[in-house]
């Protein structure tokens, strides 16, 4: 299979790994041309990068993305922090949703039984835990670069009215922390409940016999979260190389987890494997603290499915929907 186009081209290339692997190795900090991008590749530079207290999440210039500047959404995108929260109780939140679910299909579970859950455990009321989650996707649609005029302006609506359902049980001052835990599971979930399920039908792993060593392997081996991006905001010496002011660094989470001196054997799933270093939720100060959460929500998630929703995963699997940095697989209806 030949290789990606570019490091972008990969997040949804049937098979990217070979080409990661490659790039750790071989340019593991470079500039790619077409893109216009630094490309920080392997695991030794994604976690000096990642650690790197000179570079930041946004632009210097630009905290909050243009298209929703000075909108309701962009005022919660402007006040969103890294949240640390653990997976106590995950069980009894799903429980307590699991009835809500429009069905229990792979589609329902992937895209609803996320939200569904954290809003539970952050006390919205059952009757307005669907309302939630169509707020939470107007949003998130409304974040991703390239957003229409529409999809800026649900999302600023949904951004009103998710503060709106959340205020009810939750100090003012810790909305937006806690609408950064929902954004942030949203699409990741998805993916990895998606991507789990892929790959124990691949593997012939049977559902019952899941657990968390098999999710973490699954965030290892084909993560929903391939890449983030770091600014430069003053010129620096990254890995020997002087990186100008103002220049983008993609940090391929993916192509780090697949590092084989990070991880021997990085192209074989191994669940049982330690050590095992993962990259898909960040590192250091931006460690993705949600990450803990999602890969518990998963697990929960996969014992209440069919077991038989593996070989339906495998069945329905349409590749993966366009995305730049998110590699969410996509299935027929249930």
């Amino acid at each position: 299979m030949e290789f990606p186009a570019d490091p972008i081209a990969a997040v949804t290339h049937p098979d990217p790994y070979p080409y990661y692997r490659w790039l750790s190795a071989e340019k593991p900090f470079a500039f790619d041309q077409s893109l216009g991008l630094w490309v920080a590749a392997s695991a030794e530079t994604v976690g000096e990068v990642l650690a790197d207290v000179r570079l930041s999440v946004r632009p210097a210039g630009e905290p909050i993305p243009q298209a929703i500047s000075g909108t309701a959404a962009g005022r919660v995108f402007g006040e969103l922090a890294r949240m640390n929260e653990g997976a106590r109780h995950v069980t009894r939140m799903i429980e307590e949703v699991w009835p809500l679910l429009p069905s229990k299909g792979i589609n329902a579970v992937m895209w609803c039984m996320p939200v569904f859950a954290l809003a539970r455990g952050l006390g919205v009321e059952s009757r307005d835990i669907p309302m939630v989650a169509t707020c939470v996707k107007s949003l998130v649609a409304a974040f991703a670069p390239g957003a229409s005029t529409s999809q800026v302006e649900a999302g600023s609506e949904a951004a009103d009215r998710l503060r709106a359902l959340l205020e009810t049980g939750i100090p003012p001052a810790a909305v937006a922390n806690c609408v950064g835990i929902l954004t942030q599971a949203f699409e990741a979930t998805a993916g990895l409940i998606g991507n789990a399920l892929l790959a124990l039908g691949h593997h012939r792993i049977g559902i019952e016999t899941a657990g968390m060593e098999l999710m973490e392997e699954t965030a290892r081996w084909n993560g929903a979260v391939q890449n983030t991006r770091r600014y430069v905001n003053e010129t620096s010496l990254i890995m020997g190389q002087e990186v100008p002011a103002g220049s983008c660094i993609l940090v391929l989470l993916a192509a780090a987890n697949h590092d084989a001196r990070a991880n021997s054997n990085p192209e074989l799933f191994l669940p049982d494997q330690k050590p095992r270093r993962i990259f898909t939720f960040g590192s250091a100060r931006h460690e993705c603290a949600a990450g803990r959460l999602s890969l518990a929500l998963t697990l929960e998630a996969l014992r209440r499915l069919d077991p038989h929703a593996t070989n339906a995963a495998m069945a329905r699997f349409r590749g993966y929907r366009q995305s730049a940095n998110l590699r969410i697989p996509v299935f027929a209806e249930d």
